[in-house]
């Protein structure tokens, strides 16, 4: 974890496995991006759900036909009375960086029992709405689409 946000072309990784005698390692994706822990958790009502894009056709007998799609995650985040300065900088200004077809990683709960559930690679799915709620304090909406494989 680097303190503050680092630019760079390359990136050299070494890593150190002496258990490992063919010196081989698998990393089915290696992400590095600024991190943004808001200083307040989402607002009651943010929610977690499951949509499907997959197709459903009935015969005229009523059977139905299905062209399956994977399911996927749908994060809405609303954070309410952050400092007006925060969600400008941290949470409008990285949306306004990775547009709706870049990425983000998204971890709503750290605990190990709950972190495959809960935590997932995203797009936005629409920019967020940013609005002031209060003298200096702010509000910010997300909608988050999980990105598949």
């Amino acid at each position: 974890m680097f303190d503050d946000d680092v630019r760079i072309a390359a990136l050299d990784v070494r890593i150190f496995d002496e258990g490992n005698p063919d010196g081989v390692i698998d990393l089915g994706r290696l992400l590095c991006m600024a991190g943004w822990q808001p200083t307040r958790n989402p607002l009651l009502g943010s929610g977690l759900g499951i949509e499907t894009d997959t197709a459903t056709e009935k015969s005229q007998s009523g059977a139905e036909s299905f062209d399956r799609r994977e399911p996927f995650r749908v994060y809405t985040l609303n954070y309410g009375y952050l400092p007006e300065q925060e969600a400008l900088d941290r949470g409008l200004e990285m949306a306004r960086r990775i547009g709706i077809d870049g990425e983000v990683f998204v971890v709503n709960d750290y605990r190990p029992a709950n972190l495959h559930r809960l935590s997932f690679l995203a797009r936005l799915r629409q920019p967020p709405v940013w609005e002031r709620s209060a003298p200096r304090l702010a509000n910010i909406s997300f909608q988050l689409k999980e990105r598949l494989p």
